[in-house]
């Protein structure tokens, strides 16, 4: 029997901001310590593919299949049967998108990590990666293996026993399969058109390597690698547990500008072996439904399952998909079973279910007036004070709309409560708000836009002469107004359809704004999609276009259609929007809805680019200085790790040495490329050697404001001329009211780019307010030569 390691691991695919999907991870391994050891654990991520649709519910259903085919398959060779399984899952994908040929294809991306024994494998479609970190070095999975020689290998470690990996100070044998040089990570932009359900076969990637005590397997989408360095995602899965890595590794993504959803699955193996089966087992999850996926329960915001550490006596516990939601009661599961069937119930009665409920609702309201006017007799009604209230508020006079009891109410009280009666007067008068006619009109429940309701004024009236001599606080209180509703447009009348008629879009092409068109922020832009109406019902006013999920940008959540498509024909649908004020890149998607309100056609998105302002935008003669951090800087406290420093003074030439490993904070002038000096004295922040960074705490007392922005020019000395891997320049403000500390900027720069200037506007900065600004140096992965220097950096004010 293999000597199964216990594990400590933590999966996540989560979405920034208001996202309504998501990225897939999944996760299994058998209950039985006989089948766990026979068929190993499998850890699983997807994202979508660029370009597609339904990318959520293409990853959701790839890793439910491959769990489920590769753990129920019989085939002897496990490597084939993984394969098997993944081929499978991309032919009903493809099949999938064939039945529907109006709608844009699904795709997702696939890794499967498979650890059994002291082997890891490897099997990846589309472009997440694959690491092993241990100690301080980081493996990008890279070489590719076929599975003939894969078959081969196997069979030989069969015949040969394992050996212990030789420790860190043996370096004699060098890590297996480590590439001669790092691939350089991907921009966050750039995305491999490989996908499962593309096309009937899929190219299946497959790396492998041998596993030790220590070791961590790391699976993570390929946009993070577009945000964070290598160096980045070693030094968090050291420092922290995987659950723990995971978070700061997305946080600090989407501090850089990410706006994807991403996936990481972080597996530490741990020295330990298991040897006690789980204590509350799940058992294996069956074959996907398409049914089932795409009509989901409701899901619950936020409530993505948190990674479970697995220590040697307790394995994690299996997480299927990050996208599994669970009812919270019973009663809800029922009604969840019931209102489907409502819902069809109520398709079915069509105009005849409105016309009951319209009905109902009137008999309702008017059946206690009448029994109230015509049942019950006069003497009876006046000996009973609502019932005469009633009788008085239905008198009108021929000349006067105002209820009789009201007006007399308002004159009786006019000295008590005046700024009262004077805004029931004129409540009173409001002319009735007019309503759009004809048998066409939206109705409320329907219609997109809100339905105008006429002003009104409720009273607590007295019907008698004696009831006038209460007390003045009775007679004030006896009043009670209702501020009338925010005058709104007329319903739309909605577009004529035949008779069973049908609603299919598909999409032609981007009329404006392509996909990274760049923008300044606060930007207005107009985004107009083509789409072809392939069904028999036309569009036009009572259709709407949504918004459904990732950044809204400005725009209107329901934007309705005023021109009418009629069936195979163009049209075009736009929307208004406004660039938002951060950079980074901004993606929403949107879908046509009919008149019920139901979603056709395929999800549209627009996704843009919000740039920074350039540095020669801005006029410094027209910009007052707030605080100058380089010449303060013994205001500031630095420290790394528990090692504070003192700013030390001198020229800062080639012959300058760094005195310990512990890293240095020095202000002077300072020699800069083509042998030029600095023309006035700059910060020199070399970082902790072992530590990789150090920083410094700006206490700014100046109330800030929104339209604050940093100006900085970095870069490095001549002194510096070895560097080959840079550093990064970070600025974060932590505001006095206690909320989280965010990143201003994050900036890695190179010897050979330096002096590099920019311009970071502080739009997260609340009006007044105050706090700490911490300046931060984060070492390149030689943490060699990195004599970082702020040439300038300082807080000004248009």
């Amino acid at each position: 029997m293999l000597d199964e390691k216990a594990v400590e691991a933590g999966q996540s695919g989560q979405a920034p901001q208001l996202y309504s999907y998501h990225a897939n991870v999944g996760y299994f391994a058998p209950n039985q310590l006989d089948d766990l050891a026979k068929q190993g654990r499998l850890y699983l991520i997807a994202d979508a593919v660029s370009g597609t649709a339904s990318g959520q519910i293409a990853g959701e259903y790839a890793i439910k299949k491959v769990i489920h085919s590769f753990y129920t398959s019989d085939h002897a060779n496990l490597q084939e049967r993984l394969l098997a399984a993944i081929q499978q899952a991309n032919t009903d994908i493809f099949e999938e998108n064939k039945r529907h040929p109006e709608r844009r294809p699904m795709a997702t991306t696939l890794s499967a990590a498979w650890i059994h024994g002291n082997k890891l494998l490897v099997a990846n479609v589309g472009d997440n990666r694959a690491y092993v970190v241990w100690n301080q070095d980081i493996e990008l999975l890279s070489q590719e293996i076929s599975l003939a020689a894969l078959n081969e290998e196997a069979n030989k470690n069969q015949a040969e026993p394992a050996t212990e990996k030789p420790l860190p100070a043996q370096a004699a044998a060098p890590a297996p399969d480590k590439p001669e040089k790092k691939e350089e990570p991907l921009p966050p932009r750039e995305r491999l058109a490989q996908g499962l359900g593309l096309d009937p076969e899929v190219k299946i990637s497959l790396y492998t390597r041998r596993l030790f005590a220590g070791d961590v397997v790391v699976l993570c989408s390929g946009g993070l690698t577009g945000y964070l360095s290598e160096q980045e995602i070693t030094r968090a899965v050291n420092r922290h547990s995987p659950e723990e890595a995971i978070k700061r590794l997305m946080s600090l993504a989407h501090e850089r500008g990410n706006r994807d959803p991403l996936a990481i699955s972080i597996t530490r193996v741990l020295p330990s072996s298991v040897t006690l089966q789980p204590p509350a087992p799940i058992p294996l999850p069956p074959a996907p439904s398409w049914d089932e996926l795409k009509n989901p329960t409701k899901p619950v915001l936020n409530n993505h399952p948190k990674p479970v550490p697995q220590t040697a006596t307790a394995p994690m516990t299996p997480i299927r998909t990050v996208g599994s939601f669970s009812l919270k009661s019973d009663l809800r599961q029922n009604l969840e079973q019931v209102l489907p069937t409502l819902k069809e119930s109520w398709r079915e009665w069509g105009w005849q279910g409105y016309l009951f409920v319209v009905l109902l609702v009137l008999f309702m309201c008017g059946a206690p007036l009448l029994i109230w006017r015509y049942l019950i007799p006069d003497g009876l009604a006046a000996a009973i004070p609502f019932a005469g209230s009633a009788e008085e508020a239905l008198v009108t006079n021929e000349d006067q709309t105002v209820p009789v009891s009201v007006a007399e109410t308002m004159v009786e009280t006019e000295e008590i409560a005046p700024a009262a009666n004077v805004e029931a007067t004129a409540m009173a008068n409001l002319p009735p708000s007019p309503q759009p006619t004809g048998a066409l009109v939206a109705a409320s429940s329907n219609s997109p836009l809100a339905t105008p309701e006429a002003a009104s004024v409720t009273s607590v009236v007295t019907p008698t002469t004696s009831a006038v001599q209460t007390s003045t606080q009775a007679i004030a209180d006896s009043v009670i107004l209702t501020t009338p509703p925010t005058p709104t447009p007329p319903a739309v009348p909605t577009i004529v359809l035949p008779a069973n008629c049908g609603n299919r879009a598909r999409f032609f092409r981007d009329v404006t704004v392509p996909d990274g068109t760049q923008f300044a922020a606060g930007e207005s832009f107009e985004k107009v999609w083509l789409l072809t109406n392939a069904d028999t019902c036309p569009w036009g006013p009572g259709y709407t276009v949504r918004f459904m999920s990732g950044d809204q940008m400005g725009a209107s959540q329901v934007i309705p259609l005023l021109d009418i498509v009629q069936p195979e024909t163009n049209g075009e649908i736009k929307v208004p929007m406004v660039a938002p004020d951060l950079a980074g890149t901004y993606r929403g998607e949107w879908q046509l809805h009919d008149l019920a309100g139901e979603p056709f056609g395929p999800v549209m998105y627009v996704e843009i680019e919000v740039t920074a302002p350039d540095i020669a935008d801005i006029d410094n003669a027209d910009l007052a200085t707030l605080y100058d951090f380089v010449a303060n800087a013994n205001e500031a406290t630095w420290s790394s790790g528990e090692i504070n420093y003192t700013p030390a003074a001198g020229m800062i030439s080639e012959t300058l040495e760094l005195p310990t490993s512990e890293g240095l904070v020095m202000s002077g002038i300072a020699q800069l490329r083509g042998n030029q000096e600095s023309a006035k004295e700059v910060l020199l922040t070399h970082p902790h050697q072992e530590l990789g960074y150090i920083q410094g705490v700006y206490p700014v007392e100046t109330p800030l404001q929104p339209t604050d922005t940093l100006v900085a020019n970095l870069g490095f000395p001549k002194l510096s001329i070895l560097s080959d891997d840079g550093v990064t320049f970070e600025v974060s403000f932590k505001p006095d009211d206690g909320s989280a500390e965010w990143v201003a900027f994050s900036k890695t720069v190179q010897y050979r780019e330096s002096p590099v200037k920019e311009v970071f506007p502080l739009t997260n900065i609340k009006p007044g307010q105050t706090g700490t600004f911490t300046l931060r140096v984060l070492g390149g992965d030689s943490l060699n030569q990195d004599w970082a220097i702020w040439i300038d950096l300082r807080l000004v004010r248009p």
